[in-house]
Formats: C-alpha cells, sequence, structure tokens
C-alpha cells in the first residue's frame, strides 16, 4: 500500500515537471517562416557596407518572434559599424545571454565596452552571490533549466527508490542528488533573476545628467555616458530613476536608455 502512494506521488510530481517545461519552451516553437531568407539577406547588406539596411532587416526578424542569439550579434555589429556604441552594447549583451560562451560575442562586447567613456568600479556583493553569479553566467537559462528538470526527474526516481529500499547506495545516491538540486536551483534563480526579473539597461546616447528628481529643472546629481550599465529601480511617467554599478541614484528620461 505504501508502496502505490510513493508510485503515484512521484508520477503526480513527474508529471506536473512535464507540464512545466513545456511551459518554458512553448515560447521557443514559434518563429518566421521568412526567418532565414531575411537573416542572409541582411548579411549581403552588412557585406555590402549597408549596415543601416541590414540593421533594419535583423529588426524585422526578431519583431517577428524569433529569439536569436546570432540575430542580435549581428544587430550589435551593423550598430557598431554605424557608430552606436550604445545600442552595439545592449544587443551584445542579449547575445551573450543565449550565447554564453561564445568567443566572438564576449570579444566584440569587450572591445565596445573598451571604446567608451565608462570607468566605474562596481560595489562588492556578497562572496557567495559573486561565485554564483560567475558560474551561471557560462550557461544559458535555457540549459540551466534542462540541466535542473534532469536533476529533478532522477531525483525523484531515487527518492522513491530511497523510500522504498533500505539499501545505503541509493540513500547516498538520493542526498547528492539533493545537494546537487539545490545548488543548481541556486544558480538558476540567479540566471532568471538576472534576464527576466532583472531591468538592466544600457545608455545609448553620449552623456545624459542625472538629476536629483524627475524633472529638467531638478539639480544635476552626477553625469552618465554611453554604454554604461545602469539598473532600473523606479519610473514616473517618462523619467526613469537609475543606479549605477557604483551605487548612485538619479533621475533621466526614458529615451536615453534601452532595456537589455
Amino acid at each position: 500500500m505504501k508502496a502505490k502512494i510513493i508510485f503515484k506521488y512521484v508520477i503526480v510530481l513527474l508529471g506536473c515537471a512535464g507540464i512545466l517545461s513545456s511551459f518554458v519552451y512553448s515560447a521557443k516553437a514559434q518563429s518566421a517562416s521568412q526567418a532565414p531568407a531575411l537573416f542572409y539577406k541582411a548579411n549581403e547588406f552588412f557585406q555590402q557596407g549597408n549596415y543601416e539596411q541590414a540593421e533594419r532587416i535583423y529588426q524585422e526578424i526578431l519583431a517577428s518572434g524569433l529569439d536569436s542569439g546570432s540575430i542580435y550579434y549581428n544587430l550589435g555589429n551593423a550598430f557598431f559599424k554605424q557608430g552606436q556604441m550604445g545600442r552595439a552594447i545592449v544587443n551584445y549583451e542579449r547575445a551573450q545571454r543565449l550565447l554564453p560562451r561564445d568567443s566572438d560575442v564576449q570579444a566584440n562586447l569587450q572591445y565596445a565596452l573598451s571604446l567608451c567613456n565608462n570607468s566605474v568600479v562596481p560595489l562588492r556583493h556578497f562572496w557567495l552571490i559573486s561565485i554564483l553569479k560567475r558560474i551561471a553566467k557560462h550557461l544559458s537559462l535555457d540549459a540551466w533549466t534542462l540541466i535542473l528538470s534532469g536533476i529533478y526527474f532522477f531525483g525523484l526516481l531515487f527518492f522513491a527508490g530511497f523510500m522504498l529500499s533500505k539499501k545505503i547506495a541509493l540513500k547516498k545516491i538520493a542526498v547528492c542528488l539533493s545537494c546537487c538540486f539545490i545548488l543548481v536551483s541556486c544558480l538558476w534563480l540567479v540566471k532568471f533573476q538576472e534576464i527576466r526579473m532583472g531591468k538592466k539597461a544600457i545608455i545609448i546616447v553620449p552623456e545624459i545628467d542625472s538629476r536629483f528628481a524627475p524633472s529638467k529643472d531638478a539639480v544635476v546629481h552626477f553625469k552618465t555616458y554611453e554604454g554604461a550599465s545602469i539598473d532600473i529601480i523606479d519610473q514616473n511617467n517618462a523619467w526613469l530613476r537609475i543606479k549605477t554599478p557604483d551605487g548612485k541614484i538619479g533621475w533621466v528620461p526614458d529615451t536615453v536608455l534601452e532595456k537589455i
């Protein structure tokens, strides 16, 4: 009787996991049928030096619902060639989130950042958070979700074995999988917060005054420059309250930045 109850419990949990996975990946299923042809066409314009036209087509592909690291990367290159460093950095950042281990994306992002007038020293985070962020950045959110789902699936199987058997080996494996599940869950949450819940943005104008209040007449607090990474912490009509990596807080118009 006890075995049947545990078996039903595991089946229900596995079913819930399947439903959750379908929600996670359903958004990736849609893509425009003309996207490949448009992509090659945009690449041809880029090679011909028509960066503005290439940019327009890359934007059109993204607007169709296709979320691709390669397209963000190429779009970033198109903005870079036009001298729009802020918008180039935005799209390199978006590409890096989907292609975290791509060396070309990382190299172009670092080069674009080096050309901007930003020498802000970020505040230090709690050491454990810093370690988790460094580990989490090596994989995309989809990859961490897949790993977490796998550990969850096998964890349930060994949990059932743990409950039904008295073998020490199964108990050790169940404990190890539980520890792995906790660790990967923390990494997944860090990545999820950064991408889905975070409000990071990039300044896309050469220079902007950050003010003490959401008004053009307010006193200037500090200056922020193109390519700077900031956090959006509040909004008041057409004004956004931002926080810089070094902890400064001020108000800027919403037209001077673009969310990652």
